[in-house]
């Protein structure tokens, strides 16, 4: 598709709208607010060396999200490298301060961990109170962008 400036930004952006709703759009982006605040307060115990960030990824991030989509979430660390090196038990950590924490905000309800026997990784799922949007958490690993699995 050949690009015409901001015409055609615009036009993505209305054809956008008018999939979702203007109303769920900026519903969603208070989520993805919220969720950023959650993980970016201070450092957890668990990793105080460094300050963490969520970065939405899934049909949200690509534009494919529709009405009952959940909102996915990568967490990375802010310091060099961004991911974390330290297996299952820091993975768990980092999720279940999260989940914790969800609690104290007053921002999310039904916060739980759920951990995986698997490679795929453990979630911290929760859902926004305001909206009633399910989020799901999963940590970043290695160099590279979500494990499998979670990027829909």
């Amino acid at each position: 598709m050949e690009h015409f400036g901001d015409l055609t930004e615009e036009l993505l952006l209305a054809v956008e709208r008018l999939a979702l709703g203007k109303g769920r759009l900026e519903v969603m982006e208070s989520v993805v607010r919220d969720v950023e605040q959650l993980v970016m307060g201070p450092a957890l115990k668990v990793t105080p060396q460094a300050q963490l960030k969520a970065t939405l990824v899934g049909s949200a991030a690509c534009g494919l999200a529709t009405r009952q989509s959940d909102l996915d979430f990568a967490v990375s660390r802010t310091v060099a490298g961004g991911s974390f090196e330290g297996g299952r038990d820091e993975e768990l950590k980092v999720l279940t301060s999260l989940a914790a924490r969800c609690g104290e905000r007053g921002l999310f309800d039904k916060a739980e961990v759920i951990p995986m026997r698997s490679k795929a990784p453990s979630i911290l799922k929760c859902v926004h109170r305001r909206s009633g949007i399910q989020c799901d958490l999963v940590i970043r690993h290695g160099t590279g962008g979500v494990n499998a699995g979670i990027a829909k």
